[in-house]
């Protein structure tokens, strides 16, 4: 595919082959977030051979967490999960070419109205994060660790503002996320305009 700066990402692929990729980023979350990486092979259950199951534990070595990877397209990947849920949640019959993945009706006309616009929320809120770690005040070491004891490690056990201000000190602000889009007004002249 071509894209506006006339380069091939299929040719980009070549540059970044997915294992170099994939081993950096798990270096990356180590050293930021002091932990480490354990790949459990053929001991757990998976849904296709592609899939990969990895344990997180702590710089003791003591377990946090699990996750599977499964970082491949597949043909016809969410055709087969819509025909395996449709039953479950739809009273009429799943045409076989049409998975509805594309569809706004429950966002614009059900009780998922509101939810659309937590999108911009949640983007604000990721560039108020993001922006920590652009400030030099604290190293990235120190930033990594306290994002792991709030964001990650906090969950549902407290509310998500407080968990915000755990990190941050403050409550969230536009401003990261105006630099992002390239909006320059002060957070109060923005709220005005919108």
């Amino acid at each position: 595919m071509w894209t506006i700066y006339s380069f091939d990402e299929t040719q980009l692929r070549d540059y970044f082959p997915f294992e170099h990729v994939f081993v950096s980023l798990l270096e990356l979350c180590s050293e930021l977030f002091g932990i480490s990486f354990e790949e459990i092979p053929d001991k757990v259950p998976t849904w296709h051979p592609d899939v990969r199951f990895f344990n997180i534990l702590d710089a003791s070595g003591d377990y946090l967490a699990s996750f599977y990877l499964d970082p491949f397209q597949r043909k016809n990947y969410w055709l087969d999960i819509a025909r395996e849920l449709w039953p479950s949640y739809r009273p009429f019959t799943l045409d076989k070419y049409d998975a509805h993945l594309c569809s706004n009706t429950a966002i614009m006309a059900d009780v998922w109205a509101a939810a659309y616009y937590s999108h911009l929320w949640s983007r604000m809120v990721a560039a108020d994060v993001f922006q920590a770690f652009r400030e030099p005040q604290e190293t990235d070491g120190e930033l990594g660790e306290r994002f792991r004891s709030t964001f990650l490690s906090l969950g549902g056990g407290c509310h998500p503002s407080e968990v915000f201000r755990r990190f941050r000190g403050r409550d969230p602000s536009p401003d990261a996320l105006h630099v992002l889009c390239s909006f320059y007004l002060p957070s109060a002249l923005f709220f005005v305009l919108c």
